[in-house]
């Protein structure tokens, strides 16, 4: 467990920087990963066209993770994963392409793959790791954050700013499938 200094709400220790958000870095799709994500967005019914309108970005997010609540499920473990690492064939199945076959994973498989569907409609997308509700400690100015609170999620640039985005499925819904 770790402890943080957490600032007053009014107070921020940086700020985002907006500008450059088209760069590059923000729309790359490995070469490896091209065809296998257009075939997700094919399979999920995403929009084939990559006309960006107003709404967009949001739609497709709304989608993305309505396809993930109804056809995957939360687990710690991924089907398969162990058994793609330890192929003497030399071809070895790649992680994020055993995760879309078991459909049920954890919130870096569904970070990962949402923004490179972002990233494939030509919206600029980051990938983002952290701690997510961290235990606030009253009368002290930190935060405790514990291992549990470790998190993945995605960042969108839309309306002009970088949106968070989590398409990993609430645990409510995990629990009740």
């Amino acid at each position: 467990d770790w402890y943080y200094y957490v600032p007053p709400a009014k107070q921020t220790l940086f700020e985002i920087d907006s500008a450059g958000a088209r760069d590059s870095v923000n729309l790359q799709i490995g070469a490896l990963y091209r065809e296998f994500v257009d075939s997700v967005a094919r399979v999920m019914e995403l929009p084939s066209d990559t006309s960006i309108t107003e709404g967009y970005p949001d739609s497709l997010a709304y989608h993305i993770r309505q396809y993930f609540v109804q056809n995957f499920k939360y687990s710690l473990v991924v089907p398969g994963v162990r058994e793609a690492r330890r192929q003497s064939s030399g071809t070895r199945a790649d992680p994020l392409v055993v995760f879309w076959n078991a459909k049920q994973g954890y919130c870096e498989y569904y970070a990962t793959l949402a923004t490179l569907l972002f990233r494939h409609f030509g919206i600029p997308a980051r990938y983002v790791s952290g701690f997510a509700h961290p235990e606030r400690v009253e009368s002290r100015p930190y935060a405790l954050f514990r291992r549990r609170h470790s998190h993945a999620w995605v960042e969108v640039y839309a309306h002009d700013q970088w949106l968070t985005f989590d398409p990993t499925p609430p645990i409510m819904v995990m629990w009740d499938s």
